[in-house]
């Protein structure tokens, strides 16, 4: 087997957006030749902000004992907080603090979660989703509070100090749901309490559906 042939990773200007070079589209060379195949392209000049799809969206991989065989799986959303729960749980191990992200359950063979998560796994992956909706910046709720943003600060003082006020007040409510809501995720995945289908978990989720409604009515969406 020939030896790779080294290149050099370039950490670029954060005024630009580094791409994959590719001699087809006649952005340097392949990967397979020297020099490094990085390229920078000139419609992607200062993406700052963390919004768009370029910066926001990445993507890991996981194998190995108990990790699900599917392939390519664009079936979850999750975020990076979501990763060392995940691991741990691979791995049997506790931590002494609550975690902000949950426990992937959907990419795991059943075989590796604990018990209380095993017995629980419907409920669990339900209120998981509902918390991420609510919680994740790139959630339904952090998207639409940032274009309910946009269009007060465009507007008018008196507009935009009444978002203010609104925001502010559903940051509150979302900050109180979130609390109880990972506290229940946390305590299935590494605490051994199993999450009851109730009325206190359907709640929790169908507080976070119209909190989600509240924020969508907000961005006029």
């Amino acid at each position: 087997v020939a030896d790779r042939v080294p290149t050099f990773t370039m950490f670029g200007n954060d005024n630009y957006f580094d791409q994959t070079s590719n001699s087809s589209s006649g952005q340097g060379k392949d990967c397979s030749q020297p020099p490094a195949c990085v390229a920078e392209g000139s419609g992607f000049a200062w993406n700052h902000g963390d919004f768009q799809k370029q910066i926001t969206r990445t993507w890991f991989g996981m194998v190995g004992p108990g990790v699900a065989k599917q392939g390519r799986f664009d079936g979850v959303f999750s975020d990076h907080t979501d990763l060392r729960p995940t691991v741990m749980t691979l791995l049997g191990l506790k931590d002494d603090y609550v975690h902000d992200g949950r426990v992937l359950v959907e990419n795991l063979e059943p075989h590796v979660l604990p018990d209380s998560l095993r017995d629980s796994l419907f409920t669990y992956t339900a209120l998981a989703q509902a918390y991420k909706e609510i919680n994740a910046t790139k959630g339904p709720v952090g998207v639409n509070s940032l274009v309910a943003a946009n269009q007060a600060i465009t507007s008018n003082d008196a507009t935009y100090n009444r978002f203010l006020t609104k925001i502010g007040s559903i940051t509150d409510e979302r900050n109180a749901l979130a609390a109880q809501m990972i506290t229940l995720l946390n305590g299935a995945a590494f605490a051994n309490q199993p999450i009851r289908f109730d009325g206190t978990t359907l709640d929790l989720i169908v507080k976070a559906q119209l909190l989600n409604g509240k924020v969508e009515e907000m961005a006029g969406n």
